[in-house]
């Protein structure tokens, strides 16, 4: 009997676990507001031993803090893991130091992923949340959960509101410069051996520039939609060619085709067509295209901080665009429709992979 009370209560704190969980999610977003680790990383080089509560209320940019809500606050983000506590040695005080999360969320830190986590932390990301259900319906088989919220697709909000896709082209900037030097790690024999290459979606061209300074030789191009090759023309790269248009249309001819983080906006029934897109651009009994993607796992593990994020940012997708993250097998199904045989999957940083595939005869 008591073996099963206590499975029957662990099960009770699970889901009590999950209804909860959005407070790490705010205490998170609190933590960057008030720059929480870079006055405890700047305050513990000078003073290895760590902060004090009384050092930390006095370093924060409000006027009159409260105290003992700042000693709460602070014993929830030190269980979070963002950051460690001990007592002086005279037992009196709390004492804050960093810990290797910390070192992501610091404003100018070289491992700093906050543009990353900033855009899905806003209230205008969580809110479509509270629509799940019409991701369900199926006769609203084009409406997704955040234009059922905000009335128009995610690409349209971003016209709309400048600062949201400003957020969002940052993250992508951060993730593009994050991934690139891995995939050219990755397929530096293609682009060695090709001439011409199109960034599909790539928005900026930092992907496509950092491509062509290595491989000088390779014409590097992007293709995005005409209001983001308006912008892109001032990113300051010189050695990309811009091209506006759309990828369900025609894609200009080249050598090669990178499509980062692009296909997973999108389900099957589109991706088809874009990927037709690129077989028909390529040349006759060659060419590459060169995906960028997380590859999910069959199973995931609940338990498993990087299982638990592939699952919310394929439920992500499902969400903001409509879109979903595969499985290897998926992919492979998907390239296949198309046309397309997968050369090799190779993982890469942080549950994402590159897929090269050729197009079939």
């Amino acid at each position: 009997m008591e073996e099963a009370a206590a499975t029957e209560m662990r099960a009770l704190g699970q889901v009590f676990a999950h209804a909860t969980a959005f407070a790490d999610t705010m205490l998170l977003k609190l933590a960057v507001q008030l720059g929480l680790a870079d006055i405890i990383h700047a305050h513990t080089q000078k003073n290895p031993e760590g902060i004090t509560l009384t050092q930390l209320a006095k370093s924060l940019p409000l006027d009159q803090v409260n105290i003992n809500n700042l000693s709460r606050i602070m014993g929830c983000m030190v269980r979070m893991g963002l950051f460690s506590m001990s007592t002086t040695s005279q037992g009196q005080e709390d004492l804050f130091k960093p810990t290797h999360s910390s070192e992501f969320i610091l404003k100018d830190g070289k491992k700093s992923i906050l543009p990353l986590i900033m855009p899905v932390m806003q209230e205008w990301a969580i809110s479509p949340w509270h629509f799940l259900d019409v991701a369900l319906d199926g006769n609203k088989k084009n409406l997704t959960p955040f234009e059922k919220k905000h009335g128009c697709k995610l690409w349209e909000a971003f016209s709309k509101q400048p600062m949201m896709g400003m957020m969002f082209y940052e993250a992508m900037k951060a993730e593009t410069m994050a991934l690139i030097p891995e995939v050219i790690k990755v397929c530096e024999v293609t682009f060695q051996r090709i001439g011409s290459l199109i960034d599909v979606g790539g928005a900026t061209g930092i992907g496509a520039s950092s491509i062509a300074a290595q491989f000088p030789h390779v014409k590097c191009s992007v293709l995005d939609r005409p209001d983001v090759v308006a912008l892109a023309k001032f990113a300051g790269c010189p050695n990309v060619e811009f091209l506006a248009g759309d990828m369900f249309t025609s894609i200009p001819h080249a050598d090669a085709l990178l499509l980062k983080k692009i296909l997973h906006d999108w389900g099957d029934d589109e991706c088809l067509k874009i990927l037709q897109r690129c077989k028909e651009t390529l040349p006759k009994g060659g060419g590459t295209v060169i995906i960028v993607e997380a590859v999910m796992d069959k199973e995931m593990d609940g338990d498993d901080a990087w299982s638990r994020v592939k699952m919310a940012n394929d439920m992500g997708m499902m969400v903001f665009t409509g879109g979903k993250e595969r499985t290897a097998e998926e992919w492979k199904v998907l390239l296949a429709s198309a046309g397309f045989d997968i050369y090799k999957i190779t993982p890469i940083m942080v549950g994402h992979s590159v897929i090269e595939a050729h197009p079939l005869p």
